[in-house]
């Protein structure tokens, strides 16, 4: 993992070295560019704050915006393929708005590329990125298509944001860049909410901002800071949605009310931001440079004896003092970002302990909980590296089949056998205290059915209430993400249950022979004639291979294509 992050935040440099090089960016500016993109307060905060996919996508953002514009100016086959391949790498990566950020980000990109005509016919700009688009949804198919399930079986269990919290107008959304006090991290001022607002990249590239629009009358500066900067405003009015014209945008597709944090937009837009900064600082360099050409100035050193006077260009001095001011924001953003990013912050050893203890005590397979309604997710490293089914880890979704289940009614439910209650949260009522962790106490709660068991035919027939003298325990073990198996003895009157939802897509094996499930109140189950068996659960859902030969289709036609573009230049270099 910590290599992953490292190279995520060396792909977010060379991402921001390509985009401003195809921008027009050159030299000194080009290299500033990039490394304060790498070092930015929102790539900081998303480590400090442990969102791992987050932080994996946001470093392929420039390479998506660099790789599009670039493929909508060419007419190759090529092009189209590799601007596919930075899109796919960020929504690859889960993270759940980035799908819509990304592709506002591109739309916007495509429209300005249509307005200002660049790249040639407009219908041709529309079918390339069309085509980008295809290449880059069939690819992930593979990932899509098993998604389709989810929306259909699962609820969303936060409604919609329609105050967007968070949002602030675009003057108060550019001092988040320049505000270096740590205490601004949890702030909730200039109206922010609920802090996690750390975005800083220093009071100059701000200032540089306004450097640009002296730019556009110099022809190759302008496509780049038009392009750049609508992006910019653009990223910056979706931020501040409540107070911009893009509430209109929401109130036409109330959908975008579901995108909670709107202000880790301001990530997104520091890409494009720093590119046009830079492009600002570049043309008033030069045109500094070009005041001062022909005019040198006299450096010697004092010495005993006499040296003649070295003459220097004050050109060279104007780009060296530029390049002094780059290597100090370049300083000053790693000096102020990197005590946040890494903020000392140990595992809990207690964890650890609580969960090797339980394990030793109690080897088989069961559900845990920890923290009752509000989950105790710094404990999560300790359940991840114990492998302990967590029921009480819910974040987003909710299956409607295991909303059924929790009713009063139903005739049983999945229901942890051990609770650690922590962060003061209620004690489970009739439970029997274990033991203690420096404050973490350790209960079990009596009459929980176990994870895999048998029961009597006629009472799953009935849907009577199961009660754990009811059942007979099965041995059971996890094998993997997508396996569970279950072995002991079956009778001629009993029904195998395992306390796994039958979500679409499991399949069954009874003594490695294909066999059909036989689910009980949503839950996985089985018949087998008397004897001992070895079941074993496997997930494997239709969809995913549904998704997988799209995705293995898309890659041979995006192969095709390469080649296409390959063969007319062979067969010239042949003759």
């Amino acid at each position: 993992m910590k290599i992953s992050i490292f190279i995520a935040f060396i792909v977010a440099g060379m991402g921001q070295w390509v985009l401003g090089r195809l921008f027009g960016l050159r030299g000194m500016f080009r290299l500033w560019s990039s490394l304060m993109f790498l070092l930015c307060g929102g790539l900081a905060m998303l480590w400090r704050l442990g969102w791992y996919e987050l932080l994996l996508g946001v470093a392929w953002f420039p390479w998506s915006f660099a790789a599009l514009w670039w493929a909508l100016q060419r007419r190759d086959r090529t092009s189209l393929v590799l601007a596919a391949i930075p899109v796919v790498m960020v929504l690859s990566t889960g993270g759940g708005y980035y799908p819509f950020y990304l592709g506002g980000s591109l739309i916007v990109l495509t429209l300005t590329a249509l307005v200002m005509g660049a790249g040639g016919g407009r219908g041709q700009i529309l079918i390339r990125a069309g085509v980008v688009a295809l290449l880059s949804t069939g690819v992930l198919a593979v990932m899509m298509a098993p998604m389709l399930d989810v929306l259909r079986l699962a609820t969303r269990l936060v409604g919609m944001d329609t105050n967007q919290e968070g949002s602030q107008p675009i003057a108060y959304a550019l001092v988040n860049y320049i505000v270096s006090k740590p205490e601004w991290y949890s702030s909730s001022i200039l109206g922010q909410k609920g802090g996690w607002n750390w975005f800083y990249i220093g009071a100059i590239p701000i200032g540089a901002l306004g450097l640009a629009p002296l730019a556009l009358r110099v022809k190759r500066y302008r496509t780049a800071i038009i392009v750049l900067g609508v992006l910019s405003i653009i990223l910056l009015a979706w931020s501040g949605n409540r107070y911009t014209p893009m509430r209109l945008i929401y109130d036409w597709i109330p959908t975008l009310y579901y995108l909670r944090f709107p202000n880790r937009l301001l990530i997104l837009a520091t890409s494009p931001l720093l590119i046009v900064a830079g492009l600002g600082l570049q043309y008033v360099t030069e045109r500094w440079q070009r005041q001062v050409r022909g005019v040198v100035v006299g450096v010697s050193r004092w010495v005993e004896e006499p040296r003649p006077i070295r003459l220097l260009p004050l050109s060279w001095l104007v780009q060296g003092m530029m390049g002094l001011v780059l290597v100090y924001t370049v300083w000053d953003v790693y000096s102020v970002n990197r005590p946040l990013a890494f903020l000392p912050e140990a595992l809990d050893p207690r964890s650890f302990a609580a969960m090797k203890w339980l394990k030793s005590n109690d080897p088989g397979l069961y559900y845990i909980d920890v923290g009752g309604a509000v989950p105790g997710f710094p404990w999560l490293p300790a359940i991840y590296d114990a492998e302990m089914p967590m029921i009480n880890f819910v974040y987003g979704r909710l299956l409607r089949e295991r909303d059924r289940q929790m009713q009063p009614g139903s005739p049983f439910t999945a229901r942890a056998k051990y609770m650690f209650v922590v962060n003061g949260q209620p004690k489970p009522v009739g439970g029997e205290k274990l033991t203690d962790f420096d404050g973490i106490e350790l209960w079990r709660i009596p009459d929980v059915l176990p994870y895999a068991f048998t029961v009597a035919t006629s009472l799953v027939e009935t849907n009577a209430h199961l009660k754990r003298s009811d059942v007979t325990e099965m041995k059971a073990r996890i094998d993997g993400p997508n396996r569970v198996i279950v072995e002991g003895t079956m009778t001629s009157d009993s029904h195998l249950v395992v306390l796994m939802n039958d979500y679409p897509g499991w399949k069954l094996r009874i003594d490695n022979t294909p066999a059909a499930l036989a689910s009980v109140n949503g839950y996985l189950g089985a018949v087998a004639p008397s004897g001992s068996h070895v079941f074993v659960f496997e997930f494997h859902p239709a969809s995913h291979d549904i998704g997988l030969a799209i995705s293995l289709l898309t890659l041979v036609v995006m192969v095709g294509l390469v080649l296409l573009d390959r063969v007319p230049r062979f067969r010239r270099e042949q003759a």
